[in-house]
């Protein structure tokens, strides 16, 4: 019998059970020790309970590339402190930060090309400042406005129980209420709006291009003195 189990005081409560049962059918046959094995398994499997994996994204699990999750208002203190645009989201970088320091490799390049000595797209330390939980309004000079966590989930296909999970398990509470609506986006250009402004004047307009001649008919004293002025 070939069966391990962990469990300390299942294990000798099993050994014990095992040698009085072997030492009962000890002189039997090889029939009776076929069904001494299956009886001991069969026990083993009724007292021992089976390990159910668990469907859960761990911590160890969660890949921010593939799983964003928006930013709650919270600074990991083991994280970069510098900002990544991720998926339509500004989050703090999460590659471990530096002994001494306070960016990652990456982030540091970026802020000693910035005349504000930060990364691209800012320092969380700044915006976990600014942050009130009621309006996403973060946008970093020369890139677009953060949108709802809703939409990426919308557009990513995310299981949003899923996210829950990882909030809960970084510590962060619950995702704040304007992550959860998604905002309408309208595709396209906008359409132009005519403006037609009222006016006393009832005046016809003057259409384009030179006016047309208007010819005048002569009166009868002015054809008489036009035909006398031609016989002098």
């Amino acid at each position: 019998m070939v069966t391990v189990v962990n469990n300390t005081a299942i294990s000798a409560l099993l050994k014990k059970f095992s040698d009085r049962l072997w030492d009962c059918i000890n002189d039997k046959g090889d029939d009776q020790r076929m069904i001494y094995d299956e009886k001991v398994s069969d026990l083993i499997r009724l007292m021992v309970p089976l390990k159910i994996k668990s469907n859960k994204t761990t911590m160890k699990e969660f890949n921010p590339s593939k799983i964003p999750i928006p930013f709650c208002g919270v600074v990991e203190k083991s994280w970069c402190c510098g900002i990544k645009k991720n998926h339509w989201l500004y989050t703090q970088c999460t590659k471990p930060r530096p002994n001494g320091g306070i960016y990652c490799k990456t982030c540091l390049n970026q802020s000693k090309k910035q005349a504000n000595g930060k990364p691209n797209c800012g320092d969380i330390r700044d915006r976990e400042e600014s942050w009130d939980g009621e309006e996403l309004s973060y946008k970093p000079p020369g890139m677009t406005q953060e949108i709802p966590y809703a939409n990426v989930v919308s557009n990513l296909n995310l299981d949003l129980s899923v996210v829950i999970d990882i909030v809960n398990n970084l510590g962060w509470g619950k995702i704040p209420d304007i992550h959860l609506i998604e905002k309408k986006r309208k595709r396209g250009r906008p359409k132009t709006k005519i403006v037609v402004e009222d006016s006393d004047d009832e005046s016809p307009k003057r259409g384009r291009g030179r006016p047309k001649k208007v010819v005048r008919e002569l009166t009868d004293d002015e054809m008489i003195a036009q035909f006398m002025a031609s016989i002098e």
